[in-house]
């Protein structure tokens, strides 16, 4: 290819010596003839148009070269981890073997790239796996008890799990409001091959690509990989003859003839096309006719084309910013890896859209005509172990609103925040906790001087529940009894405290700062709950890009930030003990029923003036975070159990339903103890309500003297006999 520096630098150099001359030609032109004046003009106008031609050939060269260098830097999506307990329908095993180009085959598989299955198992002939560092051909045979695989065999012998191959999501260098799924010509079928080489030029065969520059509002659909999936919701290689016909008749004008604006032209085009295909014998009549008796069946607002447009737009955001700007341009043919989860990229996009809609119909007060001033949501979903990004959705449309909410709105998190603020009551790092989960605080109103007004929290709805327990103040969102809790352990704690979790925003040294009325994005207060889900880690980077490779598989050097032990794993196991309290009995209850108890835990939050709502919940696997608000700061009045959580419970449904998940596990430093519900104290046999409580190690209270009037010498003896006894 011509390098486009140098077209441009001839294209200058010519309008340099043409408009001199054409200065001079008209000078010339008093007093000659009508015939040479005549020539003179029409050798000055085909001069004009030759120069014309040079600068758009120039310009349609340095617009290629662009294109060429975004179709050999990939992005790719994580592989679709293989183990044990996953459901293989609930995460489309058979769709994800076909987008990788896996046949299905009858007979037992025998060679790389064929899979076989039936009721109890699969095989899968992988193209490669990990086998001492190196990526090697497998048979891999899946057992399955009913939809779930039991055991994942190579050779008859028991492996812990296998990833297939990455899927690749777009180009490194496409720009927010593209659209962009690169198709090599090799995975292209031959129906599209014939059908472009028909609408344009069949002897010619040289072409480096297809770039139909198609437009949707903002949105702009780059390759035929993204018109498949724009308007027929398919990818390139299932395309029918007369799908192919049309995406082919589109490469002229892309706008002209597109399907969703011009209906009627597209037909006309995809007709011509078929048409010419037949001329040169690549389709027969009958396939001629039968194609131009279909009907034009396109999504008539397309939907996407792109997975996950958001997080790839964040992905080139953080490889700028830990490798430098224009890496990615100056790097032709490298490879970005990203920890995405395609099939938790499905369900968070289809709980947002689907949530959104319900809310709207729920509530008809929340709809609005002009698309930029719809509801909006945005959805997080992060793995505690490695703080990678595993889902991400940052609004409602991509195509109406390349604003990635997800990262880069600043919200007030409400009650969402006062975790933040029960971690700093419990922790043991000042000397000794104040507080453990059975500590009673006061829930009743109170006004404070702040500053030269004065201020008063007020519980949802007004209600006050008068004397409670911390668990229960946090269970219920109690905003009177967490501000004294705050003010008794301090402004200054809670901020540290905050601070340390990972909550870089500035948080003002005020009352209401507990209760979240300082903003933050959704995705550093998603990474301020890790610690919570993980044993106390922070992981300061939440990370999109795993690794990148140049084209001849060097790999480019990421900085790392260390992750660090900011909380002791006791007491964060305390917090999500708390925190499963959420969901067992307060705020979050109606989710409960989503797993079995003790394998979730999260946290409601909402604002005072009813702007933002919120749920960040998590297992041992997974944490997501939903928003639900108006760009605006309109006011929707919807709490976060009514707005976010029913988003949050939908996807973590199907989260759950394709990726089973484990209890939390109890770390040394933590016991649980029968208390006396009714004082907090360590119950005797004659305590009326008797509850399990979770405590630090040395932090459980003393026995109850209010029942019975046994002395406590003789009831630890007899408890400690009854326990020899249930054994």
């Amino acid at each position: 290819m011509i390098p486009t520096s140098t077209v441009l630098d001839h294209v200058r150099d010519a309008w340099r010596r043409a408009i001199p001359q054409a200065v001079i030609v008209l000078r010339r032109v008093r007093g000659v003839g009508p015939f040479r004046l005549a020539t003179l003009i029409l050798a000055g106008v085909l001069a004009l148009s030759l120069m014309a031609l040079i600068t758009y050939t120039a310009i349609e060269l340095a617009r290629f070269q662009r294109v060429e260098s975004r179709r050999t830097t990939l992005v790719y999506a994580a592989g679709q981890p293989l183990v044990p307990g996953v459901n293989v329908l609930k995460i489309d095993l058979a769709g994800t073997l076909r987008r990788l180009k896996y046949a299905e085959v009858r007979a037992p598989v025998t060679a790389p790239g064929q899979f076989r299955r039936d009721a109890d198992a699969w095989e899968l002939y992988l193209r490669g796996i990990e086998d001492d560092h190196q990526r090697r051909p497998a048979r891999v045979r899946l057992e399955l008890q009913g939809e779930r695989i039991a055991h994942v065999l190579r050779d008859g012998q028991a492996l812990g799990s296998v990833v297939l191959e990455p899927e690749i999501l777009t180009s490194a260098a496409t720009r927010p409001g593209e659209e962009y799924h690169p198709v090599g010509l090799a995975d292209a079928p031959r129906v599209l091959v014939q059908a472009v080489l028909a609408a344009e030029d069949h002897r010619f065969f040289e072409h480096g690509g297809l770039d139909v520059l198609g437009q949707r509002g903002s949105l702009a659909i780059r390759g035929v990989g993204a018109a498949a999936r724009a308007y027929f919701r398919k990818d390139v290689h299932q395309l029918a003859l007369t799908e192919a016909a049309l995406i082919a008749g589109m490469a002229r004008a892309p706008n002209s003839y597109s399907p969703a604006a011009n209906p009627e032209r597209a037909r006309q085009r995809r007709d011509a096309v078929l048409g010419r295909m037949r001329e040169l014998g690549w389709i027969s009549a009958a396939d001629l006719e039968t194609g131009r008796r279909q009907p034009l069946r396109v999504q008539t607002v397309p939907m996407p084309g792109q997975s996950a447009p958001y997080f790839t737009d964040y992905v080139r955001q953080e490889v700028e910013q830990r490798l430098g700007v224009g890496v990615i341009d100056s790097h032709r043919g490298a490879s970005v890896h990203t920890p995405l989860d395609l099939t938790l990229q499905r369900f968070a996009e289809a709980a947002v859209a689907h949530g959104l809609d319900q809310l709207e119909r729920n509530w008809p007060r929340l709809r609005r005509a002009d698309s930029a001033e719809r509801l909006q949501a945005a959805l997080i979903a992060l793995d505690p172990t490695t703080g990678e990004i595993r889902a991400l959705v940052g609004g409602r449309e991509y195509r109406t609103s390349q604003f990635n909410r997800a990262v880069l709105a600043r919200r007030q998190p409400g009650s969402a925040f006062k975790p933040f603020v029960y971690l700093a009551a419990l922790s043991a790092r000042r000397g000794g906790p104040a507080f453990t989960p059975a500590t009673f605080v006061d829930d009743a109103p109170l006004t404070l001087k702040v500053g030269t007004t004065t201020w008063s929290p007020r519980n949802y709805e007004d209600r006050y529940e008068g004397r409670v327990t911390v668990r229960r103040a946090l269970e219920q969102s109690l905003n009177a009894a967490t501000v004294r809790v705050a003010l008794e352990i301090g402004l200054p704690a809670v901020i540290e405290t905050a601070r340390g979790l990972g909550i870089p925003s500035p948080l003002a040294p005020v009352p209401a700062t507990v209760l979240g009325a300082s903003e933050v994005t959704p995705l550093e207060l998603a990474g301020a709950y890790l610690p919570f889900a993980n044993g106390g880690v922070r992981h300061p980077n939440l990370s999109a890009v795993t690794a990148v490779y140049e084209e001849n598989g060097t790999r480019l050097g990421l900085q790392k930030s260390d992750t660090t032990q900011v909380v002791p794993p006791a007491e964060a196991y305390v917090m999500t003990s708390l925190l499963q309290g959420v969901i067992a009995a307060g705020t979050a209850s109606s989710v409960r029923a989503l797993s079995p108890a003790g394998t979730m835990a999260g946290k409601t939050g909402t604002t005072n003036d009813g702007r933002d709502a919120w749920f960040v919940g998590y297992t041992p696997t997974l944490l997501a975070l939903v928003w639900v608000g108006f760009d605006n700061g309109e006011a929707h009045g919807l709490s976060g159990a009514q707005a976010a959580l029913p988003i949050w419970a939908d996807f973590m449904r199907l989260a759950l339903d394709a990726y089973p998940t484990p209890s939390f596990a109890v770390p040394a430093g933590v016991t649980t103890v029968k208390i006396d519900a009714t004082n907090g104290r360590v119950a005797n046999l004659f305590c009326p309500v008797v509850i399990s409580e979770t405590f630090l190690a040395g932090t459980e209270p003393a026995p109850c003297e209010e029942h019975g009037g046994v002395p406590a010498p003789i009831l630890n003896l007899w408890r400690r006999f009854s326990d020899w006894l249930r054994r």
